[in-house]
């Protein structure tokens, strides 16, 4: 069965999940590389919260890309611009840390840190969502040809990863929940069921990948709106859903963090039940949301352009932040009000960093890069 729609069909409630979620990503980024981030309760619940910040992206993709025609030669030049501009920025990052203070290294780090991998003051981790990104549109044009022609044979697909990530980390956090003293002791026995995954630590982004398509396709048509708006309406569900699975996470991860996990960071967030069913409420909300004005569907396609900008901007400017501020605010500030006082600060920081990629993808010769 063929749903393939015009490449134009865009509502403005992709490009909103898209800026929500880039915002998570600097908020956890900034939580790890800043100053004394402040460890209260309400830090490690509000932080805990980013456990949708890749989902979402994840589910905005593959809504955009499964509904859409497929063509072979764009996708193929897709696939080369990531690889190029993930060895490019890499390059950027390493000298732009470099200036900022990083220790100088032997040529034969240099060349490993160029391929993958961090190093003390060369913070490069979270390129690991473009090599997951970049694999996944290698498979794309098999769940593409399965989501045109024969839909069902994803079920099935969609049910292994679900129960090789969701279902056996579920029952691993029951497990911490009820006698964290026997979650050690079978975290050997949880830990024998990756032996039967062939899609390595991030297979779970195709569930959220095909799972973006199925809830967004009733709001897409060729002509890029929703015919029916009764889709617009009934935003209880997903907002008592996201709701109560932020409420779950946060209790989820404070047992973690009684039990030695670090402050901030969910283990196993990306794939918890919860996360899934508030990604996927997040998504549904965005999109039944009715933007009536024109002017903030064009603002918003326009900042949610900007967020690979962001993406590849954020963590240098987070380090640079640090730097700057040199736990000046843990000194004015205790608890939760150094916290809010970070949170505000984080959100100035996305703002400047939103607007100046707006402005670079103006720029003919950096426009290449984003």
């Amino acid at each position: 069965m063929s749903s393939s729609l015009s490449s134009k069909s865009r509502l403005p409630g992709f490009d909103v999940a898209k800026i929500f979620a880039m915002f998570q990503v600097v908020l956890i980024h900034f939580s790890f590389y800043t100053n004394s981030f402040a460890n209260t309760a309400l830090s490690r619940a509000i932080t805990s919260f980013t456990v949708t910040c890749v989902p979402l992206f994840i589910a905005v993709n593959g809504a955009l890309l499964l509904n859409r025609s497929y063509n072979y030669k764009n996708h193929l030049a897709r696939i080369i611009k990531y690889v190029i501009l993930l060895f490019a920025w890499r390059l950027i990052h390493i000298a732009v840390y470099n200036v900022e203070g990083a220790p100088r290294l032997p040529l034969t780090d240099f060349l490993a840190l160029a391929i993958s991998g961090n190093s003390d003051g060369y913070p490069l981790g979270h390129f690991w969502f473009l090599y997951a990104l970049i694999g996944l549109y290698l498979l794309f044009p098999l769940i593409k040809l399965a989501w045109d022609k024969e839909r069902a044979a994803l079920i099935p697909v969609c049910a292994a990863i679900a129960f090789l990530f969701c279902g056996v980390d579920f029952l691993r956090i029951i497990t911490l929940l009820v006698n964290p003293f026997m979650y050690e002791k079978l975290s050997t026995f949880f830990g024998a069921f990756s032996s039967f995954n062939p899609l390595s630590s991030v297979g779970y982004l195709i569930l959220y990948f095909i799972g973006g398509a199925y809830i967004s396709e009733p709001y897409m048509s060729p002509s890029g709106s929703s015919s029916d708006e009764r889709k617009r309406t009934g935003t209880t569900l997903p907002i008592s859903a996201l709701v109560l699975c932020w409420l779950v996470t946060a209790i989820v991860h404070e047992a973690q963090y009684a039990n030695g996990s670090p402050a901030f960071g969910v283990d196993y967030g990306y794939w918890l039940p919860s996360t899934v069913i508030a990604t996927f409420s997040l998504l549904l909300l965005f999109l039944k949301t009715n933007y009536q004005s024109g002017r903030f569907s064009s603002t918003t396609k326009k900042l949610g352009g900007s967020t690979f900008a962001v993406y590849m901007l954020h963590m240098p400017a987070i380090v640079m932040f640090a730097k700057i501020e040199s736990g000046v605010l843990a000194q004015l500030f205790s608890g939760n009000l150094l916290f809010i006082v970070q949170l505000l600060s984080c959100a100035l920081l996305y703002i400047a960093l939103l607007l100046f990629g707006c402005l670079l993808k103006k720029i003919p010769l950096f426009a290449h890069f984003f």
